[in-house]
């Protein structure tokens, strides 16, 4: 006899996904960020590692040599990775500072050409696509396909890589 557990359904998905909405519009995002492959070679766990490489090269830009020592100061971001067998990318929604600090301005200067640039360093076929974060909206776009267990299970936030 096979167990499957109750929480393991499109339903349960369903409502964490709500539930996951619901507290994201908390948050004060400055940026929607798209960065695709362009191409299906590369494996979940490859994409993970290049969101991984991703993270660690912006936030070495945006605080510096010891970031990894100002886990305060990094980016807030949470990552659903879409199409992973077709054409895999990653939408995420992104907070450069709290909104409580002043320097926010100045570390938005250079944040969408730096994204691109390093996205297109790790995937020289991929590109990124950088908007500012507008509308709540955008919440409802990158939790969409959240119902599916693929989906769900290439959820990320920005702290599982936090500890380099």
């Amino acid at each position: 006899m096979t167990y499957h557990s109750p929480y393991d359904t499109n339903a349960s998905r369903y409502l964490s996904k709500k539930e996951l909405a619901r507290r994201l519009r908390e948050f004060e995002f400055h940026y929607f960020v798209t960065l695709a492959t362009n191409h299906n070679s590369l494996s979940e766990h490859a994409m993970r590692h290049r969101l991984k490489k991703w993270d660690a090269k912006m936030n070495r830009f945006l605080i510096g040599s010891k970031w990894v020592e100002r886990p305060d100061e990094r980016m807030v971001w949470f990552a659903f990775l879409e199409k992973a067998h077709v054409n895999p990318h990653w939408h995420l929604i992104v907070q450069l500072d709290s909104p409580q600090s002043s320097g926010v301005a100045h570390r938005q200067s250079g944040f969408e050409i730096r994204c691109k640039t390093t996205w297109k360093r790790l995937i020289p076929a991929g590109d990124a696509d950088v908007k500012v974060f507008d509308s709540p909206g955008v919440i409802d776009y990158v939790t969409k396909e959240l119902w599916s267990a693929e989906s769900f299970s290439n959820f990320i936030v920005w702290s599982e890589f936090r500890n380099r």
